[in-house]
């Protein structure tokens, strides 16, 4: 800008609720630079490497993947990100209104077992899932401790979504509905502080 800041600019702020990442993810800025994921992908949308995650294990008949999660990863509130968050998250995504995007679902429905060990998960498979690491690529844990026992056919309608708390590099600093939203770099970011000082939707 011209006090010489460097702030980014993209499209308009949402009119009502900010739209949940689980229906279609990557598309709204704050799905994008707001929430992690349990690992990245590349421009073509091949799995890369851990973001939540240190790091990333599949078993070699491809049945099941471990994520052992970083230390001391945050919510934008300061809470600890934990691997119970991610658990509820894809227990939750099940159960939401209209249904998630199909290709997480067709993952989450081959699931048999999800278990904790730590910051370990380990997630078991019923039937082999091909996109079993692009679905964990492009599916955003949400925090438990501010959604837990929403009603899964108004969780698009929860408060939550009004001014959402994520584990991404920046977090929200002021939303006018309908106007603008200020995005600003999370001090406590896992990867590091973000360069870029602001971003306005």
């Amino acid at each position: 800008d011209d006090n010489g800041k460097s702030v980014m600019y993209t499209n308009t702020a949402p009119s009502t609720f900010f739209d949940h990442p689980w229906l279609n993810p990557g598309i709204y800025v704050f799905s994008k630079f707001g929430l992690d994921r349990l690992m990245t992908a590349d421009g073509a949308l091949a799995p890369t490497q851990g973001q939540l995650a240190e790091s990333v294990d599949v078993a070699a008949d491809g049945m099941s993947v471990t994520f052992d999660l970083k230390d001391g990863v945050k919510w934008h509130d300061g809470t600890d990100l934990t691997v119970d968050d991610v658990i509820w998250s894809i227990e939750t995504a099940k159960q939401v209104v209209p249904p998630i995007n199909p290709v997480f679902s067709s993952t989450f429905d081959a699931i048999s077992d999800m278990s904790a060990d730590g910051d370990k998960l380990t997630i078991t498979f019923g039937k082999l899932d091909p996109n079993m690491l692009l679905t964990f690529s492009q599916f955003a844990p949400l925090p438990m401790h501010l959604l837990e026992g929403v009603n899964p056919a108004e969780f698009q309608q929860h408060p939550f979504w009004q001014n959402p708390v994520g584990s991404g590099p920046f977090r929200l600093e002021e939303v006018q509905m309908n106007d603008f939203v200020r995005l600003v770099p999370f001090a406590d970011y896992h990867g590091g502080v973000a360069k870029i000082e602001e971003i306005v939707a």
